[in-house]
């Protein structure tokens, strides 16, 4: 006997379609929050591996230090040489070298910490590849001599405001780098060389691409340059030169996953009661308008061993509850010989 197949009631009909619908919204929540959680783990191990870079690298580029300039009329008007050539952004409003205190702590909480002294920017001379004659150059006698001169540039880390996106309520700040061409050791082209070597180093070095000779030892900048002429001559300049700039870079440049729905990061604003992050800014400083943000640097401890401590405190936003942080500090030794 033959049977007829019954048909799908509306009842069992739309009960299928609601169990469906439950099944697509828990699915689809599911994955929001897997997205979710992602994009938190994601902005935290970007901006922890962004800050961990940038601390690293200012630190090695401490180790070769010629020189530190603080914030001094004499070496502000060393930092106001920096040629920040378009597009490299200016420094933004309220940044300030630290100012070195020879016998005083790194411990806010010590009787020798001198909040006053701490900065948010960074400027000083390191060491390069020392330039050397190759080939040998004559003297006066027409002996050959290999000469080897020190040569630096002057690096500046420092801190920027772009007027979008947004962190935390506030325009992003952002860490910068600027390195400067090299600069020849005055003191080493005119250290005793009779006057044809003299010259055929200059020559040497002006086809070097070098175009100027700096003397550490001077305290103010107008008297501290020397011209380096292709006829061999040393030339007083009598003023500063614009210190031409090699290279620079935004230094936080977190890598995003592809699971992720994105977020903003930049330097931590100061802190405050709308800005809830589990690191206070500033922690060494006091805030002034801008000043310091999360970046502060302080200088202590004798010209032969500087010790330069570095906190930089970094923030992310995004399709997350709050704000997620990251906080480097360190303690990067440096010479100051000058």
């Amino acid at each position: 006997m033959k049977t007829k197949s019954r048909g799908v009631t509306l009842v069992e009909l739309m009960v299928a379609i609601a169990i469906m619908g439950i099944i697509s919204t828990g699915i689809a929540t599911m994955f929001t929050n897997i997205q979710r959680n992602y994009s938190v783990e994601d902005a935290r191990l970007g901006i922890n591996t962004a800050n961990q870079t940038a601390i690293n690298k200012i630190s090695v580029n401490l180790t070769s230090t010629k020189r530190l300039f603080q914030n001094t009329a004499g070496d502000n008007a060393f930092l106001a040489l920096a040629n920040l050539a378009s597009p490299t952004p200016a420094a933004m409003t309220g940044s300030v070298l630290p100012v070195i205190n020879d016998g005083a702590s790194l411990t806010p909480s010590s009787g020798t910490f001198v909040t006053s002294a701490v900065g948010n920017s960074l400027f000083f001379a390191s060491l390069d590849l020392p330039f050397t004659t190759v080939p040998t150059i004559l003297d006066a006698t027409a002996s050959t001599h290999t000469v080897r001169v020190d040569s630096y540039h002057f690096n500046y880390y420092y801190l920027t405001q772009n007027t979008s996106p947004s962190v935390g309520g506030s325009p992003q700040i952002m860490l910068w780098e600027w390195h400067s061409t090299s600069v020849a050791d005055y003191s080493q082209i005119t250290s005793g060389w009779d006057s044809t070597l003299q010259s055929n180093l200059v020559k040497s070095l002006v086809t070097a691409g070098y175009k100027y000779a700096w003397d550490p030892s001077q305290n103010t900048a107008a008297s501290a340059f020397y011209s380096l002429n292709a006829s061999g001559a040393v030339t007083a300049l009598g003023t500063a030169p614009t210190l031409t700039q090699s290279s620079a870079a935004a230094m936080i440049k977190p890598i995003t996953g592809t699971l992720g729905v994105g977020y903003r990061y930049g330097v931590a604003p100061n802190t405050s009661a709308a800005f809830n992050i589990p690191y206070t800014v500033p922690q060494f400083g006091t805030a002034s308008g801008l000043f310091p943000s999360g970046f502060e640097i302080v200088v202590v401890g004798s010209s032969s061993a500087r010790e330069v401590l570095l906190r930089l405190v970094l923030t992310a936003q995004g399709a997350f509850k709050g704000y997620i942080a990251n906080q480097k500090i360190t303690v990067a030794t440096a010479r100051d010989v000058h």
